[in-house]
């Protein structure tokens, strides 16, 4: 276990498809509330079994059952507990459904930011564990640089407001992955097994194909 966690009271490795459970859960109905790009959708493998699923793009809402979803094979998401399918979607028109496609977003982007700090906080703490002939490698010049640099990153994609989301997110994510590849290094190979920073790097990437730039290529066309 040694080799592979990071040594820290803060460690803890990601568990995307919790990220995507907490996401889509709704206060007021058992049924899950599912970001969609009006072509496919991103959802925990389980998700499966329920009798039907409520979707909400940029422009409506939406309803699919099971036999309306043709999954796209993609090993890894799958290993991480993760769907990406097709789906066939009557979709809704409604005048609520930007705002309330905004919001979920921003809550998307806010899980991403609490992941990425919880990453620059055990690395630190990992790497102030470690010592070299030179001393705690968290006091050295370099690794304070990037550490810096990381923690830049992340307060500045923290400053994205909600109504700023669908058109600068992707720059918001953009500056998660920089940092999230500062972390990379700085954390070695462990940073390359599932539940770290490449991983977070790639459902960032990933996200910000599906979902925000999607959105703020449609908000372009509508003006």
């Amino acid at each position: 276990m040694q080799l592979v966690s990071f040594v820290s009271p803060h460690y803890a490795p990601l568990q995307w498809v919790k990220t995507l459970e907490s996401l889509y859960s709704t206060p007021d109905s058992e049924v899950p509330l599912v970001l969609s790009n009006q072509e496919g959708v991103l959802l925990p493998q389980h998700y499966l079994a329920k009798t039907n699923l409520q979707l909400i793009s940029v422009s409506g809402y939406g309803s699919i059952q099971r036999k309306d979803i043709k999954i796209l094979p993609h090993r890894y998401l799958q290993k991480c507990g993760v769907i990406y399918a097709k789906a066939h979607v009557q979709w809704s028109q409604s005048s609520l459904s930007g705002r309330h496609f905004q919001a979920q977003c921003y809550r998307l982007l806010h899980l991403i930011l609490a992941h990425a700090q919880t990453m620059l906080t055990y690395t630190y703490e990992h790497l102030h564990q470690r010592k070299t002939v030179t001393g705690v490698l968290s006091q050295q010049s370099s690794i304070q640089m990037q550490l810096a640099h990381s923690a830049e990153y992340i307060a500045m994609a923290s400053q994205i407001q909600l109504e700023e989301v669908l058109t600068h997110g992707q720059q918001a994510l953009q500056m998660i992955q920089n940092a999230l590849r500062s972390l990379a290094k700085l954390g070695g190979g462990r940073s390359m097994l599932q539940g770290h920073a490449v991983e977070l790097h790639y459902h960032v990437e990933l996200c910000k194909s599906l979902f925000f730039r999607r959105a703020s290529d449609a908000i372009s066309k509508s003006y």
